[in-house]
């Protein structure tokens, strides 16, 4: 479960440092408001598919894949 809180604390941060809400992160996202808060709440099972979503609608990493081809030796 203390992943699930990472991700929602790492959203939250991302929303607060650009000055965005939650309803903000919904429409960007075509969600309802609920739907993000309960996201938010820190014990939902986020996909890859949806940690990307999120991702690319605030322009900011939620999460790093340790490895990655990206990552040099």
């Amino acid at each position: 479960m203390e992943i699930y809180k990472e991700v929602a604390l790492r959203i939250q941060w991302i929303l607060r440092s650009k000055g965005m809400t939650q309803s903000d992160l919904a429409k960007l996202l075509g969600k309802n408001d609920s739907e993000i808060s309960v996201w938010l709440a820190g014990s939902h099972n986020f996909t890859i598919s949806t940690i990307r979503k999120v991702e690319n609608a605030l322009g900011r990493n939620i999460i790093k894949v340790v490895g990655s081809r990206n990552e040099e030796s």
